[in-house]
């Protein structure tokens, strides 16, 4: 399997693995599952904090090249469970598998976790993505928050 490896320092005074500390997690993970290591992506510590390393790991992924991004932990992604469920959901509709080095995420990476946050976030991803798919072919006009270019209102007795 083709995997592109990501790693982030947070930013602030948080105090975390390093970036190279992470990329020799994935590394080993990699050569321990017998994978290909394609592309390591990083963002380091940064103020402001910026994403480009992500931004290039998103591209490298639209390419088609990469069957699985490896993260050293999901925290990598944010620390926000709820963050880390739209970038997970964001990633599995770009049709690539999302791995963690970090035996105890691995677990909520599954499609039923009993992890309650996660379970609805998912749920109301879900939800999103059908109701988009459902009604993307109504006319701008029609669809929801767009504004009619003429509204005509009629009043019945």
């Amino acid at each position: 399997m083709r995997v592109v490896g990501y790693v982030r320092e947070a930013p602030g005074r948080e105090t975390g693995d390093t970036v190279f500390s992470q990329s020799e997690k994935i590394r080993r993970w990699v050569l321990a599952n017998g994978h290909r290591l394609v592309a390591m992506c990083q963002d380091p510590r940064t103020e402001p904090a910026t994403r480009d390393g992500y931004a290039a790991m998103l591209r490298l992924v639209g390419e088609g090249n990469v069957d699985a991004v490896v993260v050293p932990t999901l925290a990598v992604l944010s620390p926000d469970i709820m963050n880390q469920e739209v970038m997970l959901w964001d990633l599995r509709g770009r049709k690539v598998k999302v791995i963690s080095a970090h035996e105890d995420d691995r677990e909520l990476l599954e499609p039923a976790t009993g992890d309650a946050a996660r379970s609805v976030v998912r749920d109301l991803l879900n939800k999103q993505r059908d109701y988009q798919l459902r009604f993307t072919d109504l006319p701008a006009a029609t669809a929801v928050g767009a504004e009619p270019a003429e509204l005509m209102v009629e009043l019945l007795e």
